[in-house]
């Protein structure tokens, strides 16, 4: 990394939600054609509370996002069932798209991003845990099995989170 791609990860890191934000009616067209009414040109054009870039900023050109929803830390799983990352979030946001699972963790500095091609994701389900509800896809990114665990107890509609599984398992 050189000092100038320091610096725009540094601008980037702490820009606020505040800072030169898309239109969301540039996004009505997307939100209008996702699948579920999860996806709000509002959510693709803003910056979360706790995220830093507007999620839409993530997609690749030409990517259309059908479902998404909010939830909180995601936990990283590899094959021998060690915890091989674990992202403390402020806000986390998943997309399921037409190509890949995309799942947005925004942190104090800056978003940290997973993405899932949906050719890699083996299986999807919901485990509800004692206290809160993940998200469970199981995955074989770069011929390494792995599985994430997404927190997504915040989202409050359980038909919302089952349109989403039902989407990644049409895949």
């Amino acid at each position: 990394m050189g000092f100038l791609d320091l610096l725009t990860w540094l601008r980037e890191g702490f820009r606020t939600s505040e800072d030169e934000s898309p239109d969301p009616a540039a996004y009505e067209p997307m939100a209008d054609a996702a699948e579920g009414a999860s996806v709000s040109a509002d959510i693709l054009a803003g910056a979360g509370e706790h995220t830093k870039i507007p999620v839409a900023e993530h997609l690749e050109d030409g990517e259309q996002p059908h479902h998404m929803l909010r939830g909180g830390e995601v936990i990283a799983v590899d094959e021998s069932d060690n915890v091989a990352r674990q992202y403390p979030a402020l806000e986390t946001v998943a997309v399921a798209t037409d190509s890949r699972l995309l799942v947005v963790v925004g942190s104090h500095v800056s978003d940290d991003v997973i993405a899932v091609p949906r050719e890699d994701i083996v299986a999807v389900d919901v485990d509800p845990d004692r206290y809160r509800r993940y998200l469970v896809v199981d995955a074989d990114t770069d011929d390494e099995p792995m599985t994430f665990f997404v927190d997504v107890t915040l989202e409050g509609d359980d038909d919302t989170i089952w349109d989403l599984v039902s989407y990644l398992r049409e895949g």
